[in-house]
């Protein structure tokens, strides 16, 4: 076998994913004590009743998503208390968004550039900590990669109505679960329902209308199922320093959003002295421009859920804190290696596709014996 053929292989990705989770197992068997915070959540969710759980503001300055809490609370009635049992879900989250990130990253990037962006993901240390922590963060990283592969599924014409239903209800339920969910779902909707408009595909209105209509719903049970209770917690403190986003309308404003990047970069494992840093962030830019003039849709879709979260910050609705950005990681995975593809490009077709191209394509060539010059399709 070919050494470009094992690159591009499915083989290699897939054990790049088994690695990833044989990694988030281990640190979940180490069975790590709880930390303060942690603690603080299973006090609310061990001692409380159901009913009080989901109705009541948490003690201890705490907040989750009622679905989180749902699940946990059954999941300590059912198997008892212990550390194993209010991490299993969190493990769970974090399995099923390594699981789905493969397929998200083969759409964007194509085969070689997927194998980059997921080894990244798989051993990414914040997201490996976070998914054996009683917190709700890994959850909001498998739902925002879900939201993406739902909406580029509809961007592609690939549902029916059955299938955009499911997926809505797939939707419905990431959304009770996580907090990034709604963000998640209301800007991919909004962009969703733009590009269509714009792209004037009115011949086949019912798949997207019925997947955004029942995110939609989900959305409300969501902002209906703890009205207020969120209120001190989580958006309370509107005079509290940089838990906010700020009007880009100073010097000191634009720094803020300056070091939120930081932050976010520190969680990618990209926390490095200062050229190598903007070394990474030009990658990024770069990685950014080439998306948009590839398939500016696929990244409408991409960025929404960030654009929704900073509109909700700044409507201090959501703290933009490094572990409340978490799941923005995965899009920058995918813009960075997204740079990475021009010398990549060989590869990014099947090797049998390329060793047919000439014998089945004999037009390829001019008068002269060179190879026309076509554009080549890009896997977007």
């Amino acid at each position: 076998m070919r050494m470009e053929s094992i690159v591009v292989s499915r083989e290699l990705l897939w054990l790049v994913v088994l690695l990833g989770v044989a990694v988030r197992v281990r640190v979940y068997v180490a069975n790590r004590s709880l930390w303060l915070d942690e603690s603080f959540l299973a006090l609310n969710i061990i001692d409380r009743s159901m009913d009080k759980l989901l109705t009541a503001p948490l003690d201890y300055n705490q907040t989750a998503p009622a679905g989180f809490l749902f699940v946990e609370k059954a999941a300590v009635e059912a198997f008892g208390m212990g550390e194993y049992t209010l991490r299993a879900l969190p493990l769970v989250c974090g399995i099923f968004g390594l699981l789905l990130y493969p397929l998200l990253s083969r759409r964007v990037l194509g085969p070689a550039g997927a194998i980059i962006a997921v080894a990244l993901f798989a051993f990414a240390g914040p997201l490996v900590y976070y998914s054996s922590e009683l917190k709700p963060y890994a959850g909001d990283i498998a739902a925002t990669i879900a939201t993406a592969l739902m909406a580029l599924a509809a961007l592609d014409d690939r549902l029916g109505i059955r299938r955009a239903l499911a997926f809505g209800l797939l939707g419905v339920v990431l959304i009770q679960l996580t907090y990034a969910g709604i963000l998640a779902a209301a800007g991919t909707g909004v962009a969703l329902v733009t590009i269509f408009v714009l792209d004037r595909r009115f011949a086949r209105p019912g798949p997207v209308i019925a997947l955004v209509g029942t995110w939609a719903v989900g959305a409300v049970v969501f902002l209906f199922s703890r009205p207020g209770l969120e209120s001190a917690q989580f958006t309370g403190g509107k005079g509290s320093i940089g838990r906010f986003a700020p009007l880009p309308a100073s010097s000191a404003d634009v720094a803020w959003y300056s070091d939120r990047a930081k932050g976010v970069f520190a969680d990618a494992n990209f926390a490095m002295t200062r050229w190598p840093l903007f070394l990474v962030f030009f990658f990024a830019v770069v990685g950014t421009v080439n998306l948009v003039a590839r398939n500016w849709r696929v990244f409408a879709v991409l960025v929404a859920p960030v654009i929704a979260t900073v509109a909700a910050s700044a409507a201090h609705k959501y703290p933009l804190l490094d572990r409340t950005t978490l799941f923005f990681l995965p899009f920058l995975f995918l813009l960075i290696t997204n740079d990475c593809l021009e010398p990549l490009a060989p590869l990014q077709r099947p090797l049998s596709s390329r060793r047919c191209s000439l014998r089945c394509h004999p037009e390829a060539f001019t008068k002269s014996g060179s190879l026309s010059a076509g554009r080549r399709s890009r896997a977007i």
